[in-house]
């Protein structure tokens, strides 16, 4: 019996068949292309298929970051299952401890050169690895991360509350643990300066958004590194926030301190799903404000930025951020992970564009040309 290892990426070629549809029509319709998500997800019948007719083979394949082995499908009548290949994730662009350790994250560039981190939880210290913790306070500090949002509970499987959320201190600590052929000596010590719940006016869904100072020190060297935490509170895996209002200010949020600082860390549980929800959003801002409106000057970038030109809009908006799944995707896999919150993202620019054009005078920009600034889109001005 032979052996084999096959990568199947067929989730990319219906992303490409999405942007083919939507440059191909005057008026794209949101329901149609639900139809190319279910056709995504229903790829994984054509693998189904392939595995059957393959039944005198041994097989290992990896299905845009599922790992299938023979051992999962034992007969024709048998539902096909799929387990996750936790180390497949990152593709390109992984980020190393060193040259000895890989953590399981990766960049990914946005536009005018910010740069997105995908990645992992930490997991807890006995859980998994015992210098998983260790490794990923060391990954902020090398690579200089300040901003790191978190779009889940710490309630999720696996997630490892890494952070102090009152004056208590945590420390973490790997003395003269060997991994390969090094040896890790790692001290840290944490504490939270400042912390700030929101939570929206009638909180019936029970999200929030917390937002942490955490001061990190390493005992080693005395140097002390500063990380902001923005955490969406109580979006489920594999699913979308019910508070739609709650979300928008979450994704500005994030949106104005990764403009000041051009590089963020964003983990969920397994750093695919959420996250990848989490920058399509803030990347459809970003381009926005460097294409269409400057949020921070309010200033109108382009005049084709009107309501009678709607729909030229949201199209190459949306042509943008499946461009954008597009990248995510080959650097990691699985990125944005099921329908609602591909739903998620496209109903965010929907609502963003509306906003914006809502609440411009054009009559004003149409007299004075020269007179550019104009009031701040509402949903935005109060966060």
């Amino acid at each position: 019996m032979s052996e084999k290892i096959i990568f199947s990426n067929s989730s990319l070629r219906t992303i490409k068949e999405i942007i083919k549809y939507i440059q191909s029509n005057d008026e794209v319709d949101i329901n149609n292309l639900k139809l190319y998500f279910n056709l995504y997800m229903n790829t994984y019948r054509d693998l189904y298929r392939y595995i059957i007719s393959k039944q005198n083979e041994k097989y290992n394949i990896i299905y845009d970051g599922f790992y299938v082995s023979e051992d999962m499908v034992s007969d024709k009548t048998k539902k096909y299952m799929f387990m996750r290949y936790d180390y497949i994730y990152p593709i390109k662009n992984i980020i190393q401890i060193d040259d000895n350790v890989d953590y399981n994250a990766c960049k990914i560039d946005g536009i005018n050169g910010i740069e997105y981190i995908a990645s992992e939880c930490p997991f807890e210290i006995g859980a998994g690895e015992d210098y998983d913790i260790c490794f990923f306070i060391k990954m902020l500090i090398d690579n200089d991360i300040k901003l790191v949002s978190i779009p889940s509970s710490i309630k999720d499987s696996n997630m490892f509350q890494w952070f102090p959320i009152n004056t208590l201190k945590l420390n973490f600590k790997v003395d003269n643990k060997i991994i390969g052929k090094y040896k890790y000596d790692l001290d840290y010590e944490l504490k939270c300066l400042s912390i700030y719940n929101h939570i929206d006016e009638k909180n019936i869904t029970k999200e929030k958004i917390t937002s942490y100072v955490i001061e990190i020190k390493d005992k080693k060297t005395e140097k002390i590194h500063n990380v902001k935490i923005l955490q969406y509170d109580n979006w489920p895996d594999l699913s979308v926030p019910k508070n739609t209002k709650l979300f928008m200010k979450y994704i500005y949020r994030i949106f104005r301190y990764v403009n000041g600082l051009d590089k963020m860390l964003t983990h969920c549980s397994a750093g695919v799903g959420r996250t990848g929800t989490v920058y399509c959003c803030v990347e459809i801002l970003n381009y926005i404000n460097s294409t269409y409106y400057d949020f921070k000057n309010k200033k109108l970038l382009n005049e084709d930025f009107n309501k009678s030109n709607i729909n030229n809009i949201l199209k190459d908006l949306y042509i943008y951020v499946f461009k954008f799944i597009y990248k995510l995707r080959l650097n990691r896999f699985y990125m944005v992970q099921t329908t609602p919150q591909f739903e998620l993202i496209l109903k965010f620019i929907n609502d963003i564009v509306n906003s914006c054009l809502s609440s411009f005078d054009f009559n004003s920009l149409q007299q004075n040309k020269q007179q550019q600034f104009i009031q701040i889109p509402s949903p935005l001005k109060t966060l």
